[in-house]
């Protein structure tokens, strides 16, 4: 033991040393520990690089809810920069929808992964509508489509008579506050206001029935034509008598009662006829639509016409074989093909 602590006392300094050897062997244990310090804290600085090193794939993440998201996200070492984004569908809302990196790209552990999430439409409840005028929700619903798929489209708008002023809206299905699922349609009911409408009838005689027609839908009354013979050496075509007769006054939406004379420059390869229907009655003028549809494929609209109910009768030429179809909205009434007699 006392050869040991002696070659200890002769490593170390000591008192019994020199001040020359002091101080050199001073400054080697100094130097020789600044080493033994810097080794060890690079070997620690590598070993720490090596564990930011790790790398993991980025899960898919879109179509997730957000806890789920983040969740998976924590498991591999991966912190969210969690972004909001409205959009159009509003059952997307609280869910990832774009993720960047994508999925499956490998990335250090540690990285920041930018996560966009819905925070749902700009719309969640369909709005009060009650006590507007009809064209100014027109103009607010048309504000509220973006570039997507329109949310709330205006769709049937009934006309009623009513104490509120003409074009205030009285009625709206969905109701106000009804909550926002997906794209919906905006029945509306507008107040006509409270005095019927009153117009005096013109005189159509010797007019032809593409003209009358034309001129009754500006006046907003219906018609139902019937045909009779024309006299010889007669076009034909012309309206020879009407029911209210002229100077009579009616409310907007009455029916007009015509006779006219049949055409008698038909082509040969043409079909003149009335097509004459008795309607159900309905509480307010409703859009019917008849249209042909020739031999060859082909469509044409030969009237759109606002009728109240009732007896309707349109007249027409056209190509034998063609199908004529009735329609009201996307409702088909009447359906019959034109034969040649």
């Amino acid at each position: 033991m006392s050869r040991i602590g002696q070659k200890l006392r002769d490593i170390f300094p000591s008192v019994n040393d020199t001040p020359e050897t002091r101080y050199v062997k001073t400054m080697s244990y100094s130097v020789l520990f600044m080493i033994v310090f810097l080794s060890v804290a690079g070997l620690a600085t590598f070993l720490h690089t090596l564990e930011g090193d790790a790398q993991t794939t980025v899960p898919d993440m879109v179509g997730q809810e957000l806890p789920v998201a983040l969740i998976e996200l924590q498991e591999r070492a991966l912190y969210p920069l969690v972004q909001l984004r409205t959009t159009d569908d509003p059952s997307l809302r609280g869910y990832v929808i774009d993720q960047v990196p994508a999925a499956g790209a490998l990335v250090r552990s540690g990285r920041r992964i930018e996560v966009v999430v819905s925070r749902g439409a700009v719309l969640d409840q369909v709005p009060d509508f009650i006590g507007d005028q009809i064209d100014d929700v027109r103009l607010a619903v048309r504000a509220l489509t973006g570039a997507g798929v329109p949310l709330i489209e205006v769709g049937t708008v009934q006309r009623i008579f009513d104490e509120a002023p003409a074009g205030t809206v009285i009625e709206q299905s969905p109701l106000p506050g009804s909550a926002v699922t997906g794209p919906l349609r905006l029945n509306l009911v507008v107040s006509r206001g409270d005095e019927l409408e009153q117009i005096v009838v013109p005189s159509f005689s010797g007019l032809s029935y593409q003209e009358v027609i034309a001129e009754l839908s500006e006046l907003g009354l219906a018609f139902a034509f019937e045909a009779v013979p024309a006299p010889p050496n007669s076009d034909g075509g012309d309206v020879i008598a009407q029911t209210p007769t002229a100077g009579n006054t009616v409310q907007v939406g009455s029916v007009v009662n015509l006779t006219m004379n049949e055409p008698g420059n038909v082509d040969e390869d043409q079909v003149f006829g009335i097509l004459r229907r008795s309607l159900p009655e309905y509480p307010l003028m409703v859009e019917l639509t008849l249209e042909a549809i020739f031999p060859n494929g082909n469509r044409e609209t030969i009237a759109t016409i606002r009728h109240p109910g009732g007896l309707l009768g349109i007249p027409y030429v056209v190509p034998d074989g063609t199908t004529l179809v009735l329609s009201r909205s996307d409702e088909t009434l009447v359906r019959q093909q034109v034969t040649a007699d």
